[in-house]
């Protein structure tokens, strides 16, 4: 995350998108966590979607076109 904030990135999206790591985790082990109700998956969505959004947005500054 140092390096990611040193090069110049806004880190609060990524530090919000750490509990999409603890998503993945339960849908590829299911039964080790509590159940993910329809407003976390939809706030999930949300998320992933900014992230994409704002990678995209990173890649385009640094010349690369997706």
């Amino acid at each position: 995350m140092d390096l990611v904030g040193s090069r110049g990135f806004d880190t609060g999206l990524i530090n919000e998108a750490r509990i999409l790591t603890e998503y993945a985790v339960e849908a590829r082990y299911p039964g080790f966590e509590e159940i993910v109700t329809l407003d976390e998956a939809k706030e999930a969505l949300e998320l992933g979607e900014l992230v994409v959004r704002w990678v995209r947005e990173q890649l385009s500054r640094l010349g690369v076109n997706c």
